[in-house]
């Protein structure tokens, strides 16, 4: 950015970013020593931005000969490839999900951090073998349905199945697969449904429990009915033997009938 007559005659570090002018200093030893030296660095353009460049230069005499290129691109790209590295690392190492790349062969070939925390197992167990080893044999045709629809399709599948534990257990596993573009890998997300399948069940189990309670509670009503309806005929019969008892007691005989029919 600057004109060439603001540059003759000033050290060229003043342009340097101030973090970079030690590795200069190796450079033109490096030149001095009639080798070539080549180096990065960065310059403060004049309108206040960074510029990377890279230099080749050699020693002749007391003065050397240098040709910068302007590299400012391939850092950028570099850059937001190694934001990108690291942030997938980062989301690989931290994630609760279950990670994995796997093949249509069988294998893994990565799996995250997450498969020892929710199962048990060494990320060297697992790779060793192949992944049918760890689902439940009652699970294997509706995974492999799944994973051959996608393998044809070239579309994400979503799946359940169970997922043997380093203990011995199972545990349900929701998977989301997408294949790679080589058509021979694929990336899996498994999320351990443990938690939601425990909540499930003891839903289920208070709502049994409310039924029975309900059919309980129907049947103390219809009791309640019937023995109330019992009383009544009884308070009846009970009634009418009382008369009878008090008019025989008198030596009144006529017309008892109507006390014994009701």
């Amino acid at each position: 950015g600057y004109a060439s007559a603001e540059l003759v005659g000033r050290q060229d570090n003043v342009f340097v970013i101030p973090a970079d002018p030690a590795t200069r200093v190796v450079a033109y030893q490096t030149a001095a020593a009639g080798g070539q030296a080549r180096i990065e660095n960065r310059y403060r353009h004049k309108n206040g931005s960074i510029r990377w460049i890279a230099w080749v230069a050699v020693a002749a005499g007391e003065i050397s000969y240098a040709t910068g290129r302007d590299v400012t691109p391939e850092k950028e790209r570099e850059a937001e490839l190694a934001a990108r590295t690291a942030e997938r690392d980062q989301l690989w190492n931290l994630s609760q999900d279950m990670l994995a790349r796997a093949n249509f062969g069988g294998g893994m070939s990565a799996v995250s951090p997450a498969w020892t925390q929710v199962l048990g197992w060494s990320e060297s167990e697992l790779l060793a073998r192949p992944y049918a080893r760890f689902r439940h044999p009652d699970d294997m045709p509706p995974t492999l349905e799944a994973i051959g629809r996608m393998a044809q399709t070239q579309q994400p599948t979503r799946f359940e199945n169970r997922i043997a534990t380093r203990q011995g257990g199972w545990k349900y596993i929701e998977w989301t697969v997408t294949p790679e573009r080589d058509g021979e890998n694929f990336v899996a997300i498994g999320r351990d449904l443990s938690l939601n399948k425990a909540r499930e069940a003891e839903l289920e189990q208070a709502q049994q429990s409310l039924r029975q309670s309900q059919k309980m509670e129907a049947v103390g009503q219809l009791t309640g009915g019937l023995a109330h309806d019992f009383n009544n005929l009884l308070a009846s019969i009970s009634g009418a033997l009382q008369v009878l008892k008090l008019k025989l007691q008198r030596g009144q005989y006529a017309g008892l009938e109507r006390y014994i029919d009701i």
